[in-house]
C-alpha cells in the first residue's frame, strides 16, 4: 500500500485562490453557510490543478434545511446538485465523476439526516 503525503490548507473559500495548484479541493459543509457560494465554487475551480484536479462538495440534503434550525447553525441557503452543476459543468466545463447521498444517520434534533456528496474533475482546456 502506497502512502502519499497530504498537505491541508484551511482558508476562506470566498477569497482563497491558488490557480492550478491542488489535486483535490474539498468544500465540506461550506457552501450552505455562504452568502455567495458561487464565488467559492469559482475559487475551487481555479485552484484545482488543470487537467485532472478534483473538486469535492459535501452539503446537507433537504432534511437539514426543513428542520428549521438554519439560523441556529448558520445555513444561508440550500445547495443542491443542479446548483453545483450549473457552475462546475455548464460555466466552467468540469466533468461530474460521482454523485450520491450518504445513508441516513439519526441526528437528535434533525431526525433522519442525509448529505449530498459530489465529485467533479477539472478538464484541461
Amino acid at each position: 500500500m502506497s502512502r502519499e503525503k497530504v498537505n491541508v490548507i484551511k482558508a476562506d473559500a470566498n477569497v482563497f485562490v491558488q490557480e492550478n495548484t491542488f489535486g483535490t479541493v474539498l468544500l465540506s459543509h461550506i457552501l450552505e453557510h455562504l452568502m455567495q457560494p458561487s464565488q467559492a465554487l469559482e475559487n475551487a475551480y481555479l485552484s484545482a490543478a488543470g487537467g485532472g484536479g478534483r473538486i469535492i462538495i459535501v452539503s446537507p440534503c433537504l432534511t437539514g434545511f426543513v428542520a428549521g434550525f438554519n439560523d441556529l447553525i448558520g445555513h444561508k441557503q440550500f445547495i443542491n446538485e443542479e446548483y453545483v452543476d450549473y457552475y462546475l459543468i455548464k460555466k466552467f466545463g468540469c466533468k461530474k465523476l460521482s454523485v450520491y447521498t450518504f445513508p441516513f444517520v439519526e441526528v437528535a434534533f434533525l431526525g433522519k439526516y442525509r448529505e449530498l456528496r459530489l465529485i467533479y474533475q477539472k478538464i484541461k482546456r
